[in-house]
């Protein structure tokens, strides 16, 4: 359909708008999720595949929802949440495509058809946030913002030894790690749920906790599917004191690129984070609960390559928790950055986290994230990143495709020095002709590097393959979307394989800057300018983060007729498929 239609030749944007068709929460079930699923992520995902494999010439994509985010309106749209999540990952694996997600009101079609609109054209200016939400007649953007920390009148947690607690994912490391830490604050019952039976070290912990005067009983069911989580909720009900907290840790981890995903590893994914938490959810409503903590990620809010599928599944817990609260009912997501050696980062192994290490993300011991929790579970946040960030060195390594404005606020004044830091572009327009291959050559390396989770003081054999030197699929687009930014400049899909050494690289890409812009002459190189980043909610450096709304009421003027016009046909033609 996309060559049919042309988008092989330049189009000013593409409006994904089928997430409007879902329904509200009030009638959800596992079966309207799955199909919410495939009307909002998997259209998207064969949408970004099809643009991928044509190489299609898109200025940017637009991913609307209607009710997903909850800036002053009851969120009704939960259902179309995940779409946040995979919309980040498509910004840090296609920069080039500007993806912008925006969420709307739902019913009041008179002002945000021309508000829409409005955002869309002034994009074509270079205007354009990339998360935004018209609510309430508002134009409301997002910024990862700190948490208020305070200590004043803080007690230590105290659970009552009284109630039960339920923990799915409960025989996983993470999950063993937060049922002793229970233990420790006072629970003396426990259930724990996971879908595989008791592994030996999980038969010793719960061994511990029983000896230490705790009731825990280890059950085998797939929080997925409703009848089995019912009976774990009839049992507890049956033989233990009454339910008084839900801690939902279970997960599943598929990681690869979006243009080698398969929808059959999203529904992986999406069973224990978007059914299994609609499921106890559904189940819990009517217990009175002290709390309900979904174990989120922090790469739900600003992405991660290779993670589509786990970046738009936490991104529905954390519309659940929020739904939840306005509900009246208890419910917390935690967008955690990786433990140490457990959990997620336990999956993807020590050379993913050393990249995440480059980039300023460190693990946290569990120890201190569950520190955290404590704090948290205190809070009156409905979501709250916990992660340990290197604030200099992120700085220094923003996300890719993510603009600076939508960190500004945990970046205090560091962002000014690192911007004052001559780019690329200038120093080498700045060298003389005969020094500029050796500055251009370091620029690359020091991208391997930091791609790559090298530490800067490792030198890096410059005729040395990058496959051998540990680059995968994620990690080659990571590094092709780091030289284009920037460099300024679009690469091909295959440059890194055609020309598979830092040296080789170095040679090509001083070849083509010079042909399309002569340094010799001292041409001046442009980089784009960053234009203002968009909404989210969580920030948080080595304590956390809380969840101020951080939005802003800005005027949007009435478009031109036209524009809506052109807004109606892109729907049209999304729905005619």
């Amino acid at each position: 359909m996309l060559g049919e239609t042309g988008i092989n030749v330049h189009l000013d944007g593409i409006a994904h708008l089928w997430s409007l068709e879902q329904n509200t929460p009030e009638n959800s079930s596992s079966f309207t999720l799955e199909r919410a699923s495939e009307l909002g992520c998997r259209s998207v995902l064969n949408l970004v595949q099809a643009l991928d494999a044509l190489q299609s010439n898109v200025a940017s994509l637009w991913l609307i929802t209607q009710g997903a985010q909850d800036t002053i309106i009851h969120q009704s749209g939960v259902a179309q949440s995940p779409l946040w999540g995979l919309g980040k990952v498509i910004i840090r694996e296609y920069p080039r495509l500007q993806c912008r997600l925006v969420d709307v009101d739902p019913g009041d079609d008179e002002y945000t058809i021309p508000a829409l609109c409005e955002e869309m054209w002034s994009h074509k200016t270079g205007d354009a946030e990339h998360f935004l939400a018209f609510h309430g007649r508002q134009r409301r953007v997002a910024r990862f913002s700190r948490a208020i920390q305070s200590n004043e009148n803080r007690q230590p947690l105290q659970l009552r030894p009284d109630g039960a607690y339920l923990i799915t994912g409960g025989l996983g490391g993470v999950g063993l790690k937060v049922a002793r830490w229970l233990v420790e604050r006072g629970a003396r019952y426990l259930t724990l749920v996971g879908r595989s039976s008791p592994s030996a070290s999980a038969e010793k912990m719960i061994e511990e906790l029983e000896l230490s005067g705790c009731t825990v009983a280890a059950l085998q069911a797939d929080v997925s599917h409703y009848e089995q989580i019912a009976g774990v909720f009839q049992r507890v009900a049956e033989s233990m004191p009454p339910l008084r907290g839900v801690i939902h840790c279970a997960g599943v981890f598929e990681d690869r690129l979006l243009a080698n995903q398969e929808w059959p590893l999203f529904e992986k994914v999406f069973a224990p984070k978007v059914k299994g938490s609609w499921n106890l959810h559904v189940l819990s409503e009517k217990i009175p609960l002290d709390f309900f903590v979904l174990f989120s990620s922090a790469f739900s809010l600003f992405g991660e390559t290779g993670l589509g599928n786990y970046a738009a599944g936490n991104a529905f817990l954390d519309a659940l928790a929020r739904y939840r609260r306005g509900l009246g009912l208890p419910g917390r997501s935690v967008n955690w950055g990786p433990w140490e050696k457990v959990g997620m980062a336990e999956a993807v192994g020590e050379r993913r986290e050393a990249q995440w290490r480059m980039q300023g993300i460190e693990t946290l011991q569990p120890a201190q994230a569950l520190e955290m929790l404590e704090y948290l579970m205190q809070s009156d946040a409905p979501q709250t990143c916990a992660i340990h960030l290197n604030l200099q060195t992120f700085t220094q390594h923003f996300p890719e495709g993510f603009q600076r404005t939508f960190f500004e606020n945990i970046i205090d004044g560091q962002s000014q020095q690192v911007q004052e830091k001559p780019g690329i572009l200038q120093r080498l327009n700045a060298a003389p002709a005969n020094e500029r291959m050796g500055i251009l050559q370091g620029h690359v390396s020091s991208l391997v590097a930091g791609t790559l989770g090298y530490h800067s003081s490792e030198p890096l054999d410059v005729h040395r393959g990058f496959f051998q030197l540990g680059m995968d699929s994620l990690t080659s687009m990571e590094l092709r979307n780091r030289l284009e930014s920037s460099l300024n400049r679009s690469l091909p899909s295959t440059v890194l394989f055609k020309y598979p050494s830092i040296q080789a690289l170095t040679g090509y890409l001083m070849q083509e800057m010079s042909s399309s812009a002569p340094m010799a002459q001292n041409k001046e190189l442009q980089h784009p300018s960053d234009t203002p980043q968009a909404f989210e909610r969580t920030a948080t450096d080595t304590s956390l983060s809380g969840i101020p709304s951080g939005f802003e009421e800005i005027h949007v003027a009435q478009p031109e007729p036209s524009l809506i016009d052109e807004l109606e046909g892109l729907e049209k033609l999304l729905k005619n498929e």
